[in-house]
């Protein structure tokens, strides 16, 4: 199955992705995703949170495989206890037009704590 995967943070970079997915799964489109505001934090990599007052540019990528969200996952912690991040699907605007992608979203109880 073909899925398209929203990156806010490290993995907009193709060389980043490339690394991982030993490909480049296709061009990278400038997107946007509204409803969430960009935050950095103190590990050195970005994280995203609902706040519908805000958008987050990012790039938008095609043609992902399930064996690739499986790589990526790992990459962006879902394994981990706490999770760093969920996956979840939201809405993406490419201009005007509006898709579907999976997000990583950052998990407040691993970002927020004390």
């Amino acid at each position: 199955m073909n899925h398209r995967l929203f990156t806010y943070g490290t993995l907009m970079k193709a060389e980043i992705i490339k690394d991982f997915l030993l490909r480049i799964p296709s061009e990278p489109i400038k997107s946007l995703l509204k409803g969430y505001k960009k935050f950095p934090s103190p590990y050195g990599y970005p994280y995203i949170l609902p706040d519908r007052n805000w958008e987050v540019e990012g790039i938008l990528w095609e043609q992902l495989t399930d064996k690739d969200l499986q790589i990526l996952d790992d990459y962006e912690g879902l394994f981990e206890n706490p999770q760093l991040y969920y996956r979840q699907q939201e809405s993406i605007y490419i201009g005007r037009r509006m898709t579907k992608a999976w997000v990583y979203v950052g998990n407040p109880d691993f970002f927020l704590k004390d």
